[in-house]
């Protein structure tokens, strides 16, 4: 999506029939306080933007759905955030919250990082205080600087001054300035991820008639158990996983992880279906890894390539050259 003021912007993959994907309209509304209101004063300091935002989103649907929710979805993103690490180098200078971008194209090095590691170092100057002196906090922060555009540096100023004991409990060099994630990050625990983590057990053990296991899971633990298997199964293993869920839906959050694992497998049998969701799916949350995966696979390298030069002037010029970058590496 894109926040723009009074019009925002929505992908139509949000449509996925089940109302499993409105966290993307929470988090596009909320940017109209944590983005627009309170703006980046530039690409370096992105994070102030979509860090903010991804906390304003999941404190939203903590109050719709509660906390053991909203921490699903915290450890999905953390789990995001560590595929960003993994492609750019744990001490890459881009898994800093304050990055250094001079000559740099920030779309060539656009990441989940300023979003999910940038919310994390907010849980946790918030766990550091209380949520009764954050939220206090929240407001002033955002009278003081609204209608304005902030620098990392300005933002560490006032949270020192507004909040001390955060300032001295919580690493801020060490969050912001420094590569990868502290050892004291906010970990998250709920029961809807204990039952994720109880069904790998036993799909570890080699049960695959998973039916009655998972027939009350929502969205979310389906995707974060598939993006939490290995990308490369039997064949016999990823037939199980598109008879569990895949062939009943339509929704690319679910889609995405299994055409991985797919991919990664050489699982010839959905390759149809990953060309027809590589030609008619635009979005580069989508694009990235799918094309990713293909590439580092030996067997469908050439397919990679394929699909790209088939389809690549069907998708954004942002896209077309995120992409182009992964395939030649």
């Amino acid at each position: 999506g894109m926040e723009n003021p009074t019009l925002t912007f929505l992908t139509p993959t949000l449509m996925a029939g089940d109302r499993s994907l409105v966290a993307v309209v929470a988090h596009e509304l909320a940017h109209s306080w944590t983005g627009n209101l309170v703006t980046n004063a530039t690409w370096e300091d992105f994070w102030l933007n979509e860090g903010w935002t991804v906390y304003a989103e999941r404190r939203i649907l903590e109050r719709l759905y509660g906390i053991e929710f909203t921490h699903l979805q915290a450890v999905s993103g953390r789990n995001d955030l560590r595929a960003a690490f993994k492609n750019f180098g744990e001490d890459s200078p881009y898994t800093k919250l304050k990055t250094d971008l001079t000559g740099i194209d920030p779309d060539e090095v656009f990441s989940s990082v300023p979003y999910e590691k940038g919310f994390l170092f907010i849980v946790a100057v918030e766990r550091a205080v209380g949520r009764e002196a954050f939220d206090g906090f929240i407001r002033s922060y955002i009278r003081n600087f609204k209608f304005s555009s902030i620098t990392t540096s300005q933002f560490v100023e006032y949270l020192t001054k507004q909040l001390p004991d955060a300032a001295k409990k919580v690493d801020l060099n060490r969050w912001i300035h420094e590569p990868g994630l502290p050892d004291s990050a906010p970990e998250f625990a709920s029961g809807m991820i204990d039952d994720v983590r109880n069904v790998r057990v036993r799909w570890d053990q080699g049960e695959r008639d998973l039916r009655a296991a998972v027939a009350h899971w929502n969205t979310h633990q389906i995707v974060l158990f598939l993006e939490e298997l290995p990308t490369r199964l039997p064949e016999a293993d990823c037939a199980a996983l598109d008879n569990l869920w895949v062939a009943q839906t339509k929704n690319c959050e679910i889609l995405l992880p299994f055409y991985c694992i797919a991919a990664g497998s050489s699982y010839r049998k959905v390759f149809p279906a990953i060309r027809d969701f590589l030609s008619t799916i635009g979005r580069g949350k989508y694009l990235k890894p799918l094309y990713r995966t293909l590439h580092e696979n030996p067997e469908t390298r050439a397919l990679a390539c394929e699909l790209f030069e088939e389809y690549k002037d069907r998708y954004h010029s942002v896209g077309r050259l995120a992409v182009q970058r992964i395939l030649e590496k």
